[in-house]
């Protein structure tokens, strides 16, 4: 090897070691340096050439465990985002829940006023219901008006928000206003064909609070 060749290779073991690597003329010929990282990637470059980068496989693979890394550390970024938007959400809808709840609780004094109201947010589709039961012939045989739109109030209001509806009126409020809607809803009296199943609802939601 003449001394331009031993220099050069020189060079580049120097250059090698400051990377961890090593440089030998490569079996492939006396022109060529093989250089090998710390972590055994091999490649060949001539012996006179600069180098411009180190080992080239390594570059791509930080480069890929750098966007893995990124894409893992979004992905969990985006995972409690999302938590604290649905934990905002559940938040949000139990204080507008909670709200509705008051605000019914104190806007009603006895079992008869809301029954009787015309709210259509407890009732959005009784007095529907009922109109359309007494087009049919022979329906006001079976029932009046009034029962009807009783019957299917009962099935159509919410169980939990009546229960806390309840919750606020005096026990002796509620017995009084339970045994006038029962009047209108039991089989004996009210003949409509969902007399029976609104009567047991009645029943289930003012044994359970009073």
């Amino acid at each position: 090897m003449c001394a331009k060749c031993s220099s050069a290779l020189e060079k580049k073991q120097n250059y090698a070691s400051t990377k961890n690597g090593t440089a030998c003329i490569s079996s492939k010929g006396l022109n060529l340096v093989e250089f090998t990282c710390h972590k055994g990637h091999s490649w060949t470059v001539n012996i006179h050439r600069g180098y411009k980068n180190w080992c080239s496989v390594c570059i791509k693979l930080a480069k890929e465990q750098q966007r893995n890394k990124y894409k893992s550390q979004s992905n969990i970024r985006s995972q409690e985002n999302a938590k604290k938007q649905k934990q905002v959400f559940e938040d949000a809808k139990t204080k507008c829940l909670v709200n509705s709840q008051t605000e019914s609780s104190s806007q009603f004094g006895s079992v008869e006023e809301l029954f009787s109201s015309e709210d259509n947010s407890f009732f959005p589709e009784a007095k529907i219901k009922a109109e359309a039961y007494f087009a049919q012939p022979e329906a006001s045989k079976s029932c009046t008006f009034e029962q009807a739109l009783c019957v299917y109030k009962v099935l159509e209001i919410d169980a939990d928000r009546v229960r806390f509806i309840l919750s606020g009126m005096s026990p002796d409020s509620k017995k009084v206003g339970y045994k006038k809607l029962v009047l209108n809803l039991h089989p004996d009296k009210n003949r409509h064909p969902l007399s029976n199943e609104a009567f047991l609802k009645a029943s289930e939601l003012f044994n359970s609070s009073i």
